[in-house]
Formats: C-alpha cells, structure tokens, sequence
C-alpha cells in the first residue's frame, strides 16, 4: 500500500492534506501493531502448549482428580485464549505452526482451515488432507468420573467438511470425506474412499 504524499510546492498541500496523511499513517501502524499483537499471542500460547501438553499420544482414561487431568485443564485454557485469535491465521502457515507447537501431526501439503481442534496433540492429519472452516476436531469426552483421551486420525487426501465435528477416538481412512456438518460419532471408524455425513454420521456412497 502506497500513500502518495502531496510535494509541499504544489497549490494542494495544504494543513488539511497533512491531517490526512497522518491518519493514514497512524492507522497504518496501528493495524501493523494488531497484526504482530495477534501473531504473537497465537505463537506464544502454542510454545506454552508445548511445554504443558501431555507426552502421551496414544490416549487412556484417568480420574477427574489427577495430575494428568490438571495438566490437561490448563492446556485446554491456554488453547481457549488463543482460539479466537487463531481464525485469523486459519489456512495459513502460522496456524499450521501453532498446532505442530501443541503437538498435532500434519502431514505435507495438509491444509488446516480452522482453529478448532482441541487436545491439539492427539489429533494426526496425513499427507493433502484438508480441514474444512470451522471443523471441530476433539480428542477428549467426559465418562462418569473419568477423563478419557483418545487419538483421532485423518488420512490421506482425506476432506473434512466445514462446520463437521469428529469426535474422539475417529479413524478416517485415505481419501473419504465428511460431509459439511456431518457429526462423526466417537470410535468411528471411516473406511478409505467413502462419504460420510449426516447426524449421527453414516456412509452415503464410495468413491470411485
């Protein structure tokens, strides 16, 4: 963005032309000041997920009142400060680094358009899959008086729907797709080259 500034020899230049050009600089700084504000807070808090996610990839459950339970209470607040932050960044590299930051495994090519996924570090996306907006992606379920964590999986090439929700412990095979909207109940588990969609999610058809 150029702003052209009136030479002070010209009949042009005048007290109100300067007002102008200072506002136009100042709000120039300002939305650079926002943009770098935003940036950092997003990477911030996935260099803090870093530090607190658990170690375990392969889920288990455990009691309401553990050590593993605090730990994952307080990943899910620094994750919940950032996300709104986040849908700015969605579909662009900073968005990929933050969720590698919390953990989450993304494949080549893979394109993340969403700042929804939580328990960021059970969460594997393969090579060329692509997370449609606003897709919620969940490795984590309250069951009486257990936290239970359980991986989710996306294959390759695989496309998540806008607006879908996965939930935890879903496999997703290569190649299939989940409907816009579409709720895939936990322990899913997708086939490679089929539709899915609907509530509760069911198979509508393979591809060929």
């Amino acid at each position: 963005l150029m702003i052209r500034r009136p030479p002070r020899s010209t009949p042009l230049y005048s007290s109100a032309a300067s007002d102008v050009y200072k506002r136009q600089l100042t709000s120039i700084l300002l939305g650079a000041c926002l943009f770098i504000w935003l940036f950092s807070v997003v990477i911030l808090t996935g260099l803090l997920g870093f530090i607190f996610r658990p170690r375990n990839r392969n889920g288990s459950s455990y009691p309401l009142y553990s050590l593993t339970t605090v730990k994952w209470a307080i990943l899910s607040v620094i994750q919940r400060f950032a996300s709104p932050f986040g849908s700015i960044f969605a579909a662009t590299w900073v968005i990929t680094v933050y969720y590698k930051l919390l953990g989450t495994r993304i494949g080549k090519n893979a394109i993340v358009n969403t700042h929804k996924i939580w328990d960021a570090y059970l969460i594997n996306i393969d090579e060329n899959a692509i997370i449609g907006g606003n897709a919620k992606i969940s490795g984590h379920l309250a069951e009486k008086d257990k936290l239970v964590l359980a991986p989710v999986y996306i294959g390759k090439r695989t496309v998540i729907g806008s607006n879908s929700l996965i939930s935890p412990g879903c496999k997703i095979g290569d190649d299939s797709v989940i409907a816009t909207h579409a709720v895939l109940p936990k322990y899913t588990e997708v086939p490679p080259c089929e539709v899915w969609g609907g509530i509760p999610a069911k198979k509508i058809k393979d591809i060929k």
